[in-house]
């Protein structure tokens, strides 16, 4: 029998002042001058917070809390002069940054929603301001599937892609459009200028029109050649990485258990962290990770 659930947050919010969260990270001036974090400033103006800020108590200093997500929003916050701000307390100091458990919306997914609040009398003058965004840009579009294989559609609608590369896909037949697509799965890639190298690595046959694509792509034949040799090659060089990182995984998860015995021995724990801190970070970083995987692997067994 299992025994109680532990719980991790408390159960309500705590509003602090912005001087006593203190951040685990720097928010640098390139992602201050993104487009997502004005449309952050743009929302928070408008509707304000939405998502609390998740932080911890500090042991060293008694009132102060460390932030363990939302730095983005706290630079945001402090930038609008917003206090106090609603923040959720973990009872732990996790390590595994919240960002990666999230499931992000597809472009197409977001293009959805904006209809939806636009069809429920949201006006656009006052949704373009919380989103900041021009509400005649294609933001209102559907992206356009046709000529795509019904195989790789489901696949496309879930990620953040640009209008640009479905027309690339378009160009190819569907069976090799299947083969792209699984290609841009397997790298996590989907941008414009992979959709590109794929068409022009594209033997003739796998054309919709051969002699289209060469005219677009402004380039003699002998070049085409040889960025299909160069392409070929890569992936040739991927499937080997990929095959050789597959081994390395399994010999970490086999090779942990070992491991966290050593570290579960306060002594051999307490050395560590004393003379070899690199070497007992990575440790932990490897058994956090193995610990992820086999939560994963736990989740997908029937």
């Amino acid at each position: 029998m299992s025994g109680p659930i532990r719980r991790d947050f408390a159960d309500e919010l705590l509003w602090l002042p912005i001087s006593s969260i203190a951040p685990r990270r720097v928010v640098t001036l390139r992602q201050r001058q993104s487009i997502q974090y004005q449309r952050l400033l743009a929302s928070l103006r408008m509707v304000g917070l939405v998502e609390p800020l998740v932080v911890f108590p500090r042991s060293d200093a008694k009132g102060c809390f460390l932030l363990l997500d939302g730095h983005l929003r706290l630079m945001a916050l402090r930038r609008l002069r917003h206090e106090p701000i609603p923040c959720l307390v973990a009872y732990s100091d996790e390590g595994f940054t919240y960002n990666q458990l999230i499931n992000r919306l597809s472009p197409d997914q977001a293009r959805r929603l904006v209809g939806c609040a636009l069809h429920s009398g949201v006006s656009e003058e006052h949704l373009g301001k919380a989103i900041d965004a021009d509400m005649r840009a294609p933001l209102r579009k559907r992206l356009n599937f046709q000529g795509i294989a019904p195989e790789v559609i489901d696949e496309l609608t879930k990620q953040a892609i640009a209008p640009a590369t479905i027309d690339i896909l378009r160009r190819l037949v569907p069976s090799r459009q299947i083969a792209a697509v699984a290609w841009m799965a397997r790298t996590g890639t989907y941008t414009t200028n992979v959709a590109r190298s794929l068409l022009l690595a594209s033997k003739e046959e796998e054309l919709a029109s051969p002699v289209a694509v060469q005219r677009m792509a402004r380039i003699s034949a002998a070049a085409i050649a040889r960025i299909r040799r160069n392409t070929h090659g890569s992936q040739r060089a991927w499937r080997r990485a990929e095959t050789a990182y597959s081994e390395d995984v399994m010999q970490l998860i086999i090779a942990a258990p070992s491991f966290r015995k050593l570290i579960e021995n306060q002594q051999i724990r307490t050395y560590l962290a004393a003379h070899h801190g690199d070497t007992f970070d990575h440790i932990r970083s490897m058994l956090a990770y193995c610990s992820v995987s086999e939560h994963d692997d736990a989740d997908a067994s029937p």
